[in-house]
C-alpha cells in the first residue's frame, strides 16, 4: 500500500481520537530503571486505571469479582467516547507484561 504522508497522518489522527485504554492491577509493577514500584497496594486492593509504565491509577478499591471489575473498566471507557449503534469496535486484553 502506497500512502502519502498526509494520508498516514489522517489515519494516525483517527486512531488517536478513537482509542481508549483502561488498566487495572492486583499488584504494582517493578520499574526496571529503579527496581522499585511507583505505588503500593494492600493485599485486598486493586488499582483501577494504572498506566502502562507503572504509573498509579485513578483510584483503588477492594478486590471484587472479575465481572464487576470488567463492568467498571468498560463503563469508564464508554463514559469517555461515543459509540453509535452499528459501529464496530475492537477490544484488546493483555497482561501488561505479567502472566500469573
Amino acid at each position: 500500500m502506497n500512502a502519502s504522508l498526509q494520508e498516514v497522518k489522517q489515519v494516525a489522527l483517527k486512531v488517536i481520537n478513537n482509542v481508549r485504554t483502561m488498566g487495572m492491577a492486583i499488584s504494582p509493577c517493578i520499574l526496571p530503571s529503579t527496581g522499585k514500584s511507583n505505588f503500593s497496594l494492600n493485599e485486598d486492593e486493586i488499582e483501577i486505571g494504572i498506566g502502562i509504565h507503572g504509573e498509579p491509577g485513578v483510584y483503588r478499591k477492594k478486590i471484587t469479582p472479575v465481572n464487576q471489575i470488567v463492568d467498571i473498566l468498560i463503563e469508564r471507557i464508554l463514559n469517555d467516547i461515543t459509540i453509535n449503534k452499528g459501529e464496530e469496535i475492537a477490544v484488546m486484553i493483555n497482561g501488561m507484561g505479567v502472566t500469573p
